[in-house]
Parts: structure tokens; sequence; C-alpha cells
């Protein structure tokens, strides 16, 4: 068993600490200030200047938590906004593989349409279009997610907060995304965007995608969700489609890749 008198100095050290942190002021004179799209209530420090605040990135931490100063620290250092850059993406490359090409074309598309969020998990089929969105020269902005379920709640955040986004998942996701669909996009009219790889369309993939390759348009069908699958040869006027389909936000609509690009 400790001695309780390290205990007790241990504990008058973290409150200490603590202390010495709440006093801490947030801004510096290197920083600006703001407040965030997303969590309002909340100032957030950010080393960039002269551009409007569009998402928070830094994670507020519990100041009661062990190690809650270190990583509080490091989270208001973090960039909280992107800043906006001209929404114009270069022609796509002749020299380029058919599915780079269409993923410029794609990506070319969704942003001269407004859309300026990105938001998913990475899937193999998609990989073209999730590497022009870590391009740091790319004008939308792209958030990771962990989960696909997460990605959405990601995306309806923006959306609320008047922001455009569009998700990206593979249909291995969609299934535990079925909950966040029917629970809260669906029921409170926060509609969105989705982007699903068709894995195992042709039962030829790997065995895990078998059911759900087979079954993945009757069961968008089932839950009312509007689908256009990417013309590879035309992606412009399969976003066209699409996005008439999501009508400004009035229903949740799916692109489905069944290429890769």
């Amino acid at each position: 068993m400790r001695n309780p008198g390290h205990v007790f100095s241990y504990f008058k050290r973290q409150k200490l600490a603590i202390e010495q942190f709440e006093d801490r002021p947030i801004q510096s004179p290197s920083r600006e200030v703001a407040k965030c799209v997303i969590c309002p209530t909340r100032l957030c420090a950010c080393p960039n200047s002269g551009t409007p605040l569009q998402i928070h990135l830094g994670v507020m931490q519990d100041p009661h938590r062990r190690g809650a100063q270190r990583r509080s620290r490091r989270a208001l250092s973090r960039p909280c906004f992107v800043k906006e850059r001209p929404c114009v993406l270069p022609e796509p490359s002749l020299a380029a593989g058919s599915g780079a090409k269409v993923a410029e074309t794609l990506l070319n598309a969704f942003v001269t349409r407004g859309h300026s969020h990105f938001t998913g998990v990475p899937c193999s089929l998609l990989k073209g279009f999730f590497r022009l969105l870590e391009d740091p020269d790319c004008p939308a902005a792209y958030i990771p997610a962990p989960r696909e379920d997460s990605a959405l709640g990601v995306a309806s955040g923006l959306a609320v907060a008047g922001a455009k986004p569009v998700v990206l998942m593979q249909n291995s996701g969609l299934g535990y995304s079925l909950n966040v669909l029917t629970s809260f996009n669906l029921i409170y009219d926060v509609h969105l965007p989705i982007v699903v790889s068709w894995r195992g369309h042709d039962g030829k993939d790997a065995v895990e995608h078998d059911v759900i390759g087979r079954e993945l348009t009757r069961l968008l069908d089932v839950f009312g969700l509007p689908w256009t699958v990417l013309d590879n040869e035309r992606p412009e006027d399969s976003v066209e489609a699409f996005l008439k389909q999501y009508d400004s936000g009035r229903s949740t609509a799916v692109l489905i890749v069944r290429e890769g690009i």
C-alpha cells in the first residue's frame, strides 16, 4: 500500500498544476482567438489569422483528467479553421490513368457546385479521390473519420452549421451507418450526399463483401435512399444526376462508385 503522505503530495501537485493551467490565458500575442462555427460557446486559439473560421479541429479536454494540461495545450495549438482557397481544380491530366482523371473530374464537379467539406473512411476503390483530398493544395477541406457513422456525425454538424459536406464510405460501413441515418438524419431532415464504393458487386471480391455487394441497391431502396451509379465515362453527368436526387438538402442521396477511381 502506498504511503498516504505520498498520495496526498501527488494530489496536491496535481491540484496546483490544474490551478496554474486554468489561470493561464488562452490568447497569446501571436494568436487570434475566434469563436468556432461548430462550437460557438468556446474560444479557439489559432496560429493562423485573417480567415473566417470554418471548422474546429481542436479537442477541449476535461482539466481534471490525468494529462489534461498537456493535451489541452496541444489541442489549442492546432489550426481551428481551414483557409478559403479558390474553388478551382486543374483540368484532368491526360497523362494520368482513367481512374485518376475520373477522381479529378468528380472532385471538381463537387467543388464547383459549392461542396467544400469532405469526411469519411478511405477505401481502395476511392483511393484516387482520397489522394486528391489529402493534397495540401486541395480547395476543399478533408476531415478524416475513424468510422463511417462518425463521419455522418461530423457531416451532420457541418450541414447544420451551414456548410455543404460530402460523406465518403465503403458499402461495408453502410450497415452500421443505417442506425445514424434512420434515427437522426432521416428523422430530423439533416440530409447528406453520400459517396459509397460498391465492393463485391460482381461476386469476385473478398468474401466478406459478397452479401452487402449483392444487396446494396435493394438495401438503399428499403430505406428510401435514392441512388446513382457513377459512370466513369461521364462522371460530371453522374454527379449532376446524383445532386439532383439530393435536391439541395431535401433528400439523402447515394452515389455508388462501382469501378476504382
